[in-house]
């Protein structure tokens, strides 16, 4: 991925039908037009600059303000009211995640006092009714949530698959290591159970892989990480750790 492009960039590249409702005028509801937007919306937030969300905002507000059809309104919440519950839902996904991972990752990458996972990303827990107080009829809080959640969760995945494919690496090194000094043959000593038990560790991090990546190839983020693509520096400092 060229490094020189924001995710903004690459978005607007992949999709540029969405500006073309967002920023046309007069704004104008077309049902099949309306619900292509809502899906964009949904499934590439994560992309989004915050200019990009207060646009989005303002075309709502505009469509909205602009009739006194029935069906208009109605869809305009429809989109508002599962963007809210999506909020919820991938905050509780994030959470899910991470209580799951927190103990397979390596201590370079917990907060030494609260035992969390650090990120670029603040989350916190807050009591669902006052959650769901703040967000009601805040369209703005509404999207910048989901796009954080969307962005969190893919961080997550990011970082626990790069964990999972440098351990694999380091796994395979000894397993070579191991079956040179066998000669690449069954030794009957207690070799063998050492290459048998780094053979299923590997047989299980490598199904984590597969699980895992496969979420985070379905999040739309146009994202340049340097954890998305580890080489040989990132193994040998993974070996310091």
């Amino acid at each position: 991925m060229n490094t020189t492009k924001s995710c903004m960039n690459w978005f607007n590249e992949y999709h540029p039908e969405f500006s073309v409702i967002l920023y046309r005028k007069p704004c104008v509801y077309i049902e099949e037009e309306f619900k292509k937007f809502g899906e964009i919306l949904i499934s590439n937030i994560a992309n989004m600059d915050e200019m990009a969300l207060l646009r989005v905002e303002f075309f709502l507000d505009e469509l909205h303000g602009d009739t006194n059809e029935e069906e208009v309104r109605e869809a305009i919440y429809k989109l508002i009211w599962d963007l809210e519950a999506r909020v919820h839902l991938t905050k509780k996904h994030c959470f899910d995640l991470h209580d799951k991972i927190v103990g397979k990752i390596s201590k370079v990458w917990i907060h030494e006092n609260s035992k969390s996972i650090l990120t670029p990303y603040y989350i916190k827990y807050i009591p669902e009714e006052y959650e769901k107080e703040n967000l009601t009829g805040d369209l703005a809080s509404i999207l910048w949530q989901y796009r954080k959640n969307k962005r969190m969760f893919h961080y997550l995945l990011m970082l626990y698959i790069y964990e999972l494919t440098l351990k694999m690496q380091v796994i395979k090194g000894h397993l070579i290591k191991y079956d040179i000094a066998r000669n690449g043959k069954q030794s009957g000593t207690a070799l063998d159970i050492i290459i048998m038990m780094h053979q299923l560790q590997y047989k299980e991090m490598n199904e984590e892989f597969k699980l895992y990546n496969k979420e985070l190839s379905n999040i739309n983020y146009y994202h340049d990480d340097f954890r998305l693509f580890p080489n040989n520096h990132h193994l040998r400092k993974y070996c310091k750790y």
